[in-house]
């Protein structure tokens, strides 16, 4: 397997302890961590945001299940649940899966399934994706990038342009609010974290922007803004990746994506039957009606003639 994910039960994306340091298998790609932190973001206002990032925002969640596994021949599928801290009264259950395929080894599909337990319509909440990559061998040199056609968004290291970091939703033809590739020097230094009506604002920009100069960056996806009626679900799509596109293109990836991301959605595959022989079935109704149909079946295309 190209990496290790760490996955957590309360909503954080990665995890970093309080002197600061960053889990090694925040996501371990190839040998090295390129994630300082990160998080899911749920909000419908400035003072009603829930996260888990950074040492200022760790108690808006608490857990609600401990972290099921389920590994079988070819991936590792994690679920989990918490709730919010700030008084919305909503659910988040996480689904993750990972691939021990090298050729499907470069990204986690989530699927969240966003619950309102609060008895109460929720009102014009969004849902945003925060992740902090500090891509080796210098986080103050990364820069940003997009492909908006499949809505994937990413770091890279200017020492090597070819290696990305990066999430898109899904499926990949879904539209987004926008993407700010967000300069931490400005919105996180001065506060060691998040100022909420900063991060609200940045949420609400529905523009995307890259950047255009080497800095310490991080990356904020925003997919989604609706209404959450009273015991209802929103389920919402992810995947995090990290690329050679020497060896894979971001289209490639995003279509081997889309091909399997029904395995994170639990769908099942609709099974169509073929024929395996020639039939033509009774007439109806009856030919001395106006107008009357006739069923046949064919194992394979054909040109058909009735006479």
């Amino acid at each position: 397997v190209n990496f290790d994910k760490l996955i957590t039960n309360y909503g954080a994306l990665a995890f970093v302890d309080a002197a600061g340091t960053a889990d090694a298998n925040n996501f371990h790609w190839q040998g090295t961590n390129h994630l300082y932190d990160g998080t899911l973001i749920i909000g419908n206002d400035t003072n009603a945001i829930f996260m888990d990032v950074f040492n200022a925002d760790k108690t808006l969640t608490f857990a609600d299940d401990t972290i099921q596994t389920i590994t079988s021949t070819d991936s590792i599928t994690t679920t989990s649940a918490y709730i919010d801290n700030v008084g919305l009264g909503i659910r988040v259950t996480q689904t993750t899966k990972v691939y021990t395929d090298t050729a499907k080894a470069n990204f986690i599909l989530y699927k969240y399934d966003i619950t309102n337990t609060s008895g109460s319509d929720i009102l014009g909440l969004m849902v945003s994706m925060y992740l902090d990559w500090d891509v080796e061998p210098n986080y103050a040199t990364n820069q940003g990038g997009a492909d908006t056609i499949n809505h994937a968004y990413w770091q890279y290291n200017v020492s090597n342009p070819n290696l990305l970091f990066g999430m898109m939703r899904l499926p990949t033809n879904t539209a987004v609010i926008g993407f700010e590739l967000v300069n931490n020097p400005t919105y996180i230094y001065p506060n060691a974290g998040w100022v909420h009506s900063e991060l609200w604002g940045l949420m609400n920009s529905g523009t995307v922007n890259i950047g255009n100069t080497p800095d310490d960056w991080a990356s904020l996806l925003t997919v989604a803004q609706f209404d959450l009626p009273a015991s209802g679900t929103r389920t919402e799509y992810f995947a995090i990746f990290g690329v050679d596109t020497t060896q894979v293109s971001i289209d490639s990836l995003a279509r081997t994506i889309n091909r399997i991301v029904t395995d994170v959605r639990d769908i099942p595959k609709p099974k169509v039957s073929l024929p395996v022989s020639y039939s033509l079935t009774q007439n109806y109704p009856n030919p001395f009606n106006p107008a009357t149909t006739i069923d046949f079946n064919l194992p394979q295309a054909s040109l058909v003639k009735l006479d």
